[in-house]
């Protein structure tokens, strides 16, 4: 079974995330803080990792940079979910080394599709 990662500060789209992804047989583990997610990452090492970018304390960009310094953790696909739209933050996420990048105004279908393709299924 998959293990996903959802690295999400807003309570209520960390749940929604996780209830929507409950049908697709994954093993979800949820947090609500970078550094929380980051020690995640490096105990369980998930398949997949969904992140937001802005978050008190470790950011989105440091969780993953983090994880790209690390050779157990590199290969991790990562895809960030988050409010941050622009080309630049985009650029600047594809230059740290991100798999996927989602608009939280994205449909749970894309965000799905987005995991699966991570999951080459």
């Amino acid at each position: 079974m998959p293990k996903i990662l959802i690295i999400e500060d807003d309570e209520d789209i960390r749940e929604l995330i996780s209830e929507s992804l409950e049908d697709l047989n994954y093993e979800i583990i949820t947090v609500a803080s970078g550094k929380n997610g980051l020690d995640k990452a490096q105990k369980h090492l998930p398949d997949v990792i969904v992140c937001d970018i802005n978050m008190p304390g470790l950011s989105g960009y440091q969780v993953l940079q983090a994880l790209r310094q690390n050779p157990i953790t590199v290969m991790i696909p990562f895809i960030f979910f988050t409010s941050l739209n622009s080309e630049a933050e985009r650029a600047y996420a594809i230059k740290l080394g991100v798999n996927g990048y989602l608009s939280k105004s994205c449909t749970i279908r894309e965000l799905k599709a987005a995991i699966n393709k991570m999951l080459n299924l």
